[in-house]
C-alpha cells in the first residue's frame, strides 16, 4: 500500500476513533461529558479502578525518561497541539525547573485534556493532578508548584498515543 493511503486510512480510523469516543459515553452514561476523574469507562458504561501507585510509578512518565530539559531563559514552555501538528503533542515530552510556566496551545474542544496516565489501553484521569482539566478553548495556562511527574492526554485521541508528560525538577 502506498503511503499516501496508509496515511489516509490512518487518518480516517482516527476520526472514526474520535467520533467513537464522542459518541460513545454519552450513549452509556445518559449525556455524561467526562469520566468520573481516576476511573475509565468501558464500552458497556462500567467503569476500571487505576491499578495502586499508577500515578506515582513508571507509567505516570509516558515513556518521557530521557525528556529534555527546556531551560527558564527562553520563556514558557509552549505545547502545541492539533491542527498542523496533528493528534499529539508537540513537544510531547519536557523537563523544566520548578516554576515554569506552561502554555497548552490548540483546539480543546477537539483535543479535551486531562491530567492523568494512559495504562494498558486505558486512560485513567488522576484526581491529585495539578494539570488543568480543559476541554474548551484554545490556550491553557499551568505553572507548576511541585516537583514530579505531571502526565495529560487528550481525552478523545489517547488511543492514538495523544499523551505526554512534563517532568519538573
Amino acid at each position: 500500500m502506498k503511503a499516501w493511503r496508509r496515511r489516509e486510512v490512518g487518518r480516517r480510523v482516527g476520526a472514526l476513533l474520535a467520533l467513537l469516543g464522542l459518541l460513545l459515553p454519552a450513549c452509556v452514561s445518559g449525556g455524561a461529558s467526562s469520566p468520573p476523574v481516576g476511573l475509565m469507562p468501558t464500552p458497556l458504561g462500567g467503569v476500571h479502578e487505576p491499578p495502586p501507585g499508577l500515578f506515582e510509578g513508571p507509567a505516570a512518565r509516558a515513556g518521557c525518561e530521557d525528556a529534555p530539559l527546556v531551560p527558564l531563559a527562553d520563556g514558557p514552555l509552549v505545547i502545541s497541539f492539533g491542527g498542523a501538528v496533528g493528534e499529539r503533542y508537540r513537544p510531547r515530552c519536557a523537563t523544566v525547573p520548578l516554576g515554569t510556566r506552561v502554555e497548552f496551545a490548540g483546539d480543546f474542544e477537539t483535543h479535551p485534556m486531562a491530567g492523568g496516565v494512559v495504562f494498558e489501553g486505558a486512560a485513567y484521569r488522576d484526581p491529585a493532578s495539578e494539570l488543568p482539566y480543559t476541554k474548551a478553548g484554545t490556550e491553557a495556562t499551568f505553572v507548576p508548584l511541585h516537583s514530579g511527574v505531571y502526565a495529560f492526554y487528550c481525552q478523545i485521541h489517547w488511543v492514538l498515543g495523544m499523551r505526554g508528560a512534563i517532568i519538573v525538577e
